[in-house]
């Protein structure tokens, strides 16, 4: 047995000694130490699972953090299994990123060499030197304008809620980039400062992604963009990448239902990370553990219906080809007679307003919440409620899967028809190398991640075959 701190052992015996002598009656401080959902107790778990580093799929760090995981939901007191399965990986050795020549304006003889750049996931390893193009928000009507043959696309925009970027979606620019003749594209991370925030491509072909291409820090994308307007801009790009089989994992977790062994519910969080990973998804990881340790505790009369609590990977490194799609399609008879699912993405971090400085203005409250509901009209009801209870304000609803925010986690079960929810939020520092720990109040994650017991609990209460029943079917085509 480890060796335990004075601290420790007088929590022990405190609680030990209340739970006689005081009739039960603990100290509030001996109370928070056994409390699963305790803001400290979840904020520990947040900083252990970033010590872990970037958690990219497939890469000793995840395989690592997933172990971690199995552990932690296995002390919670559920059964655990460790689900390995092979995948296509992306192997990040290096990159570089330089202006290579440009106008003869001041600025530019005082930039420095090399740019401050991160590829987007899974692009192909090239290297080479072209004239850069400034193509604005990277438009079918922008690009239209240029002949962008051999050259390289420097694409504008916003990151809105600081998750979506206005070049991504369907009509992806990197995609209409490359079928116009481009050899590289360079994107605004739109981040704060000239902090560089990943951004993902909504279509990824993994081996055959035609081209390069990099997100650039907001300062040094101005200096770019300023020096493509004077028309003899040229960039230089190295990247040293590659895909190999590789073999990731889900940690899944099980309670029996106290009535039946069907109709179940599912909890789901991810662990890889590009970054630390803090807020993206380290707080939704520990919300799930402690999710885990709250039901465990309770008899199985107050959850009458099987529980799963679900760990994956390849959300943030690997989307979307993996996420929640390995166990859906080898549970597929489970998934068909699921009640519901939760997806814990983003519980909660500080609230702050990007001015476009180095610094985020700090603010009160929580940050803007996405409320990402199937079309169901009970599972609306209940978050609504529960969303008020726990002060989970501003609070946006956006229907799935119109939003199609994560297709590769509640997205996969609202296709199949399964009612599903993710109460999301994101600050200025998501997907970047500031997502640390220190940014992630423990007070505000107690506060969101108790709203998923209720949620939970709701769900349970519902009579078996309700919840499903009111869900509108999503499927392409059923609404005529």
């Amino acid at each position: 047995m480890p060796q335990l701190t004075r601290k420790e052992l007088l929590q022990r015996g405190v609680a030990t000694v209340g739970a006689t002598a005081f009739g039960g009656v603990m100290p509030a401080f001996a109370q928070a130490a056994s409390d699963p959902l305790d803001g400290e107790r979840l904020h520990r778990d947040v900083r252990d699972l970033c010590a872990f580093g970037p958690r990219r799929t497939g890469t000793d760090a995840e395989h690592g953090a997933s172990a971690w995981v199995a552990e932690r939901l296995r002390a919670a007191g559920c059964e655990v299994r460790l689900d390995s399965y092979p995948f296509r990986q992306w192997i990040l050795d290096g990159w570089d990123v330089e202006l290579a020549a440009g106008t003869a304006s001041a600025e530019v003889a005082r930039f420095p060499q090399k740019v401050a750049t991160h590829p987007i996931w899974n692009t192909r390893p090239a290297a080479g030197e072209a004239d850069l193009v400034y193509v604005g928000y990277g438009t079918q009507k922008e690009m239209d304008k240029h002949d962008l043959r051999g050259k390289a696309v420097l694409v504008d925009g916003k990151v809105l809620l600081n998750v979506f970027a206005t070049y991504n979606g369907d009509g992806y620019a990197y995609w209409n980039a490359a079928a116009r003749g481009a050899v590289a594209m360079f994107a605004t991370s739109d981040a704060p400062g000239n902090l560089v925030r990943m951004i993902g491509m909504g279509r990824n072909e993994l081996d055959a992604n035609p081209i390069p291409a990099f997100t650039v820090g907001r300062k040094d994308f101005g200096v770019l963009r300023r020096a493509a307007h004077g028309g003899t801009a040229r960039i230089r790009y190295r990247l040293d990448a590659r895909h190999v089989n590789g073999v990731t994992h889900d940690v899944v977790g099980t309670l029996p239902g106290g009535r039946t062994n069907r109709d179940g519910l599912v909890a789901c969080a991810h662990t890889d990370s590009m970054f630390d990973g803090a807020l993206d998804d380290a707080t939704g990881v520990a919300g799930l553990i402690g999710l885990a340790h709250h039901f465990a505790q309770q008899p199985a009369s107050r959850r009458p219906k099987p529980m799963t609590f679900l760990c994956v990977t390849g959300h943030d490194t690997g989307f979307p080809h993996l996420g929640v799609r390995h166990w859906v399609e080898a549970n597929a008879k489970q998934v068909s007679t699921l009640s519901g699912f939760c997806s814990l993405d983003h519980l909660a971090g500080l609230a702050a307003e990007d001015l476009g400085g180095d610094r985020p203005l700090r603010r009160t409250g929580d940050e803007e919440r996405l409320l990402l509901i199937s079309d169901n009209a009970l599972l609306y009801g209940l978050t609504a409620q529960v969303a008020m209870r726990h002060h989970l304000f501003p609070s946006i609803p956006a229907p799935e899967p119109l939003a199609r925010a994560n297709p590769d986690l509640e997205g996969m079960f609202v296709e199949r028809g399964v009612p599903s929810v993710n109460m999301t939020m994101a600050y200025p520092w998501y997907h970047t190398r500031e997502d640390t720990p220190d940014k992630i109040p423990p007070a505000q994650l107690a506060r969101c991640t108790r709203a998923y017991p209720d949620l939970l609990a709701g769900m349970q209460r519902m009579p078996a075959g309700w919840m499903r029943r009111a869900e509108v079917s999503t499927r392409v085509g059923a609404r005529g």
